[in-house]
């Protein structure tokens, strides 16, 4: 496996190719169905000649195993630091809102970032934690229209009518 480790603008990202030489996509969805049952259990432990054994906890070994699935399916996988810095446009993608939209977030503080001379980064973490507080109130609202879907409170009256 041939991974490729970029430098750009101090943010180091590793990334996985699966058109490099040596990746076998059904051998890697074979370890990622390995590593999703794993996950559901203990997580992993992983011992090499010369080391200690080392465990994976399941929170870990699901992340190495959403990876893996995402290499079979041909898709090339970035690794970096939560902490690091997006363009606009990739945190636009990850919430599914435009560019415009992601930069009226920043402006008006919502989304923590800078500028780089005429471009815009976003910092990572606080795209995520924004993503969750939006999957948390669409959770929120499916469950409060729910209740009021029970309740009657969808249900429209017809209107009187009045005989002349």
């Amino acid at each position: 496996m041939i991974t490729t480790r970029l430098d750009y603008e101090g943010i180091v990202v590793d990334v996985l190719d699966p058109a490099d030489s040596g990746m076998d996509a059904t051998e890697i969805a074979r370890c990622a169905a390995a590593l999703e049952k794993a996950a559901g259990r203990r997580g992993i432990v992983i011992s090499a000649s010369g080391y200690k054994p080392v465990s994976l906890p399941p929170p870990l070994t699901r992340i190495l195993a959403a990876l893996m699935r995402e290499l079979a399916d041909g898709r090339t996988v970035a690794v970096m630091a939560a902490a690091e810095e997006i363009s606009t446009g990739v945190a636009a993608r990850m919430l599914g809102f435009s560019r415009h939209h992601v930069a009226k977030l920043m402006d008006n503080g919502r989304l923590q970032g800078r500028r780089v001379n005429e471009h815009r980064r976003v910092r990572l973490a606080s795209v995520i934690a924004f993503k969750r507080e939006m999957d948390r109130r669409d959770a929120f609202l499916s469950e409060l229209t729910a209740l009021s879907q029970e309740m009657g409170l969808y249900d429209i009256p017809e209107p009187e009518r009045r005989d002349a």
